[in-house]
């Protein structure tokens, strides 16, 4: 796994891409994953919701399926 780069420029470090795709693993809400892994990476603004799915949608690729 390596860091993600959005599309608006914002650098996800990839020990967060990894701790988010253990969590979404574990069935962690992803909500709680947004605000405890992201929110220091993605201020508000009125699209930050957009800016976290893609961080969350590029970590499920991580994500082992069964």
């Amino acid at each position: 796994m390596k860091y993600f780069l959005t599309s608006s420029n914002v650098l996800i470090p990839k020990s967060t891409m990894r701790n988010i795709a253990s969590r979404i693993e574990l069935g962690d809400d992803w909500q709680d994953i947004i605000t405890e892994e992201l929110r220091r990476f993605i201020p508000e603004s009125e699209d930050d919701l957009d800016v976290a799915m893609e961080v969350l949608r590029a970590a499920e690729d991580f994500v082992p399926t069964t």
